[in-house]
Formats: structure tokens, sequence, C-alpha cells
């Protein structure tokens, strides 16, 4: 049965209703669960996903707009395409396959350098994302199929030529391209450090503290920038060190 709430939703805010999609993978609910990590992990996260990496589905980025809607459904899509298809290669490339499994057996063996520790941890994290967004492929299906059965019933043109819209660019959107996001910056690689070991960041007191961290997990100057760069960087996906916990409801 449908809530009085559910009613109110205008149709394409209906769409990513209902409860998000649950990982049964311990490791993975510090970065999907949205009541334990922080606001600016969801930023990176959302950052990452606009540049093609494939991420669950993160129920807080705010659906407001057909277009938006369409474009949002439209990047589950091609995640999934482009997942499958990733896989699809792996299973085929038996060389690939060996050369990778002796890159881990040795990054094993150095396991207590830090860089080689995260390292690892973003190959396990990796390969757990990938089969989460695997696993939900007949949700998102489902998802989909209402989806254009409800912009198809609207009598309001214009949302629903806007969904279409949207769908079509998240659709197009190409993900990975020669093993790298396609829409990757000079800010990526911090970005993968940061979302993959955030518990650690998390606790940083400072940017210099970050600044530091990253240095000693294999970043130089000349990919860092300076100091100031960082603060940029940090601004921008609202990341500030030093300061713990959620915002108080304040009662007046």
């Amino acid at each position: 049965m449908q809530t009085d709430n559910h009613c109110k939703l205008a149709w394409y805010e209906q769409i990513f209703e209902g409860p998000d999609f649950v990982t049964s993978e311990p490791a993975l609910r510090p970065y999907l669960d949205s009541e334990k990590k922080p606001q600016w992990l969801s930023n990176v996260m959302a950052e990452l996903q606009r540049q093609g990496m494939h991420l669950s589905p993160i129920k807080e980025m705010a659906v407001v707009a057909p277009k938006r809607a369409g474009k949002r459904l439209g990047q589950l899509c091609a995640n999934i395409y482009a997942v499958e298809n990733q896989l699809r290669v792996a299973r085929k490339d038996w060389q690939a396959i060996k050369r990778q499994k002796a890159i881990i057996a040795l990054l094993k063996k150095k396991k207590k350098d830090a860089s080689v520790a995260s390292a690892l941890n973003k190959i396990k994290v990796s390969i757990l994302l990938v089969g989460e967004v695997a696993k939900h492929k007949k949700d998102i299906q489902g998802k989909v199929h209402h989806a254009f059965k409800a912009a198809l019933g609207q009598t309001n043109y214009d949302e629903a030529l806007e969904f279409f819209l949207g769908f079509a660019k998240g659709f197009s959107k190409p993900g990975l391209k020669a093993g790298k996001l396609t829409l990757a910056t000079d800010a990526t690689p911090i970005y993968y450090e940061m979302f993959y070991n955030w518990q650690e960041v998390d606790r940083l007191g400072t940017v210099t503290e970050l600044y530091d961290w990253l240095l000693k997990r294999g970043f130089t100057t000349e990919t860092l920038g300076d100091i100031d760069r960082l603060r940029t960087l940090c601004k921008r996906i609202k990341y500030a060190p030093g300061k713990r916990g959620r915002p108080r409801n304040i009662k007046k």
C-alpha cells in the first residue's frame, strides 16, 4: 500500500522511493550506509560517480527534477552494462587474471607498508562494489520499466520529454576508458584515496595532516600540488577535518 507521503511525490520523485539497495557485504556497509558515513564522503562518491566510477546507488543524492531523475536512472543502467562487459572480458582474459593474482600475491607480502595496504584495500572494495552493482541488476531493471511506464503515461509532455532526455544523457555516459575514468581530473586519484580510506581520513585534524597522509601513501608533491590546492579541493567536497559528529537539531 502506498503511503500518503508517496502519493504527494511527483511521478519522477517516486522512481527512487522505497528502501535503498541493501548490501550483505559487511566490508561495504561503511561506504554505502548513509547513516554511518560523513557527508563529505557522499560528496566524494557523487563526484566519482559523475566521472564514471561504478558505485551502487546513493539514495541521498536528491532527485528534484524529471531530467535529473532520468539522468540518474540512465547512469545506473550504463553502470550495469559497463560492469557486465568488464566481467565478461575479464573471464576470457586468463593471462590478465594470472597477472592480477601475481600482483596481489606480491602486494600481500608487503602489506605492512601503508601505501601497499591502501592498494590492497582498494582492490578488495572495488571488487565488492562491482559485485554489488551486478547483483542489483533486476532491481534497477524494475525501476526502469516502472519509470518508463510512468513517463509515457504523463499528460505533461515537457516533464516526460525532460525525463527521457536525461535518461539518454545518463545512459550514454561511457564510464571507463583505457582503465581510467573518462571524466577524470588531476584530483581523481586524491578522491580515490580519500574514498577507500575514509575512516582514516575522517580522523585527521587538519588539511596539513591530510597532505602528509597522502604523501605517505605514494603521492608526490608534484601530483598533489601545494597545500592551498588541497584546501580548495577539501572545500569543494565540504571536507572539514577536525569537525566531528552530525549537526544537532536546535529547538527554538
